[in-house]
């Protein structure tokens, strides 16, 4: 596989899962502040690819009208792809 090639998987796995990560919220519970992990971020499955490693499929979110989002909520509504299988490179 050539470099060029290698770069762009990496390019759509990081457009597809997102790039940007925000602070977990924080919640109160009977005076104590307890770290809440956010939904969006949590991992549905590890994807095979071409690179090092495995790549992480997120649940993510997308807006429809600001045609913003991240991870599989993104993929199946935006590009409407209903497999996991659809989004792997190897």
């Amino acid at each position: 596989m050539t470099r060029t090639r290698t770069v762009a998987a990496g390019l759509a796995i990081t457009a597809v899962l997102g790039a940007s990560v925000t602070a977990p919220a924080i919640a109160s519970n009977s005076g104590e502040t307890q770290a809440q992990a956010d939904p969006a971020y949590k991992i549905l499955k590890h994807l095979e690819y071409s690179g090092p490693g495995k790549a992480s499929l997120r649940v993510g979110y997308y807006q429809l009208i600001t045609d913003r989002g991240f991870g599989w909520n993104k993929v199946k509504k935006k590009h409407n792809i209903t497999k996991y299988s659809a989004v792997e490179y190897r």
